[in-house]
């Protein structure tokens, strides 16, 4: 067992941590950083870096077509989508490695951490002493428990981007910045979309005036949009949504069939699984 003393440990190598542990070693702190899965954390991996890949992609490829028709380039180029986002992630990473850090002072040590005392914090059978700890350690996505919705169909923001093609039907549960966001590239390279929300307006955490523009580029996109709805149940690759008014009487109800479900209702506030009530 070794034992090694720092100014500060910082737990979690996401965007918090790395800039807390970056601008801490500048002003001659010891800092060690603690990661347990990978460097760069949500944002270079799972979240804005790889998002923003995705929609460069499909919209190019989008103007492409508008202009050019369907081609047989023009189709490779769509099927490669993400291994294009895998790419980007890749070439960012060269800039967020153990060496890297490293040689700016910082020590690494990619583990779990767990707190051993007041001032002591083990890693991978080693103890580490602090004066003070930064927890950097961010978040998931909310899960969303659906009667008879398998977990292989399920899609969060951390393994959308796995994928190695475009789903020919996504259903999108959430109408915030993952969902749209992610259905509108969805929808440009091919996929029909439909996005459920259970509030009355798009982007609700935004200015009301963008609610209408974005369903109106939605619905030109050829993306269906189910407002005050939710997903009853799941019957193999169908969807059971009730919709319902104002005063919470359901209204009408569809089916939609898919072939993944990307679930995008936000993050908790500590770690606790919702269950979809939508049925109560």
């Amino acid at each position: 067992m070794q034992t090694n003393r720092y100014d500060v440990v910082v737990i979690g190598a996401g965007s918090g941590g790395l800039t807390t542990a970056v601008g801490l070693r500048k002003v001659g702190k010891k800092v060690l950083l603690v990661e347990r899965e990978h460097l760069g954390g949500e944002c270079t991996n799972t979240g804005c870096i790889p998002s923003k890949a995705l929609l460069h992609h499909a919209k190019s490829y989008h103007s492409a077509q508008k202009i050019a028709g369907v081609t047989k380039q023009g189709e490779t180029y769509r099927q490669n989508a993400f291994n294009y986002v895998r790419r980007v992630i890749a070439g960012v990473l060269q800039d967020e490695t153990v060496e890297h850090f490293k040689k700016q002072g910082i020590d690494v040590v990619m583990g779990e951490a767990k707190f051993t005392g007041k001032y002591t914090i083990a890693v991978a059978g080693d103890t580490y002493t602090f004066k003070k700890a930064v927890i950097a350690t961010g978040s998931s996505p909310r899960p969303l428990i659906i009667e008879g919705l398998k977990s292989e169909l399920i899609l969060t923001n951390q393994n959308l981007f796995d994928l190695n093609e475009t789903p020919k039907h996504t259903l999108i549960i959430g109408g915030g910045p993952i969902g749209l966001e992610m259905g509108q590239a969805l929808a440009l390279l091919g996929s029909e979309v439909t996005i459920i929300d259970n509030g009355p307006r798009l982007a609700r955490l935004e200015d009301e005036a963008i609610s209408p523009i974005i369903s109106k580029v939605f619905t030109n996109l050829g993306i269906t949009v189910l407002q005050n709805a939710g997903v009853l149940r799941v019957d193999g690759n169908t969807a059971y949504i009730t919709i319902k008014n104002s005063e919470g009487t359901v209204t009408e109800n569809k089916t939609v069939v898919f072939d993944k479900v990307l679930i995008a209702i936000g993050r908790p506030e500590s770690s606790w699984r919702t269950r979809s009530s939508w049925g109560d």
